[in-house]
């Protein structure tokens, strides 16, 4: 299991790795915005999450197909992408700072 899958699991986010150094994060809960209550996959690249932040999430839900916010994901399938820069990646605490920057996307999808 990767770093980051393992840094995850071990605050209670379920977490599994992917093929191409990505990570999901299978039925994330969405907590706030339009599609709050409902649950969706998340994946992103996290070959060096502890020096470059994530360019974007793939998100995998009932939803997001017809969400303006996103594009056509390289997952292919179901998966969409929101491609949405992350500013503030020098926080220590990379984990957390990741799962705000997923809840924000979420949000704003």
């Amino acid at each position: 299991m990767s770093d980051i899958a393992q840094r995850l699991t071990a605050i209670g986010v379920a977490a599994t790795d992917m093929p191409g150094g990505m990570v999901c994060l299978p039925s994330y809960p969405v907590h706030i915005g339009q599609h709050r209550g409902s649950q969706v996959d998340v994946a992103f690249v996290a070959i060096d999450l502890n020096f470059t932040p994530p360019a974007g999430i793939n998100i995998r839900g009932p939803w997001v197909s017809s969400s303006p916010h996103v594009i056509a994901s390289p997952l292919g399938g179901e998966w969409r992408y929101l491609s949405r820069r992350l500013l503030g990646w020098t926080s220590p605490n990379v984990v957390h700072t990741l799962l705000a920057y997923v809840n924000k996307l979420l949000r704003d999808a």
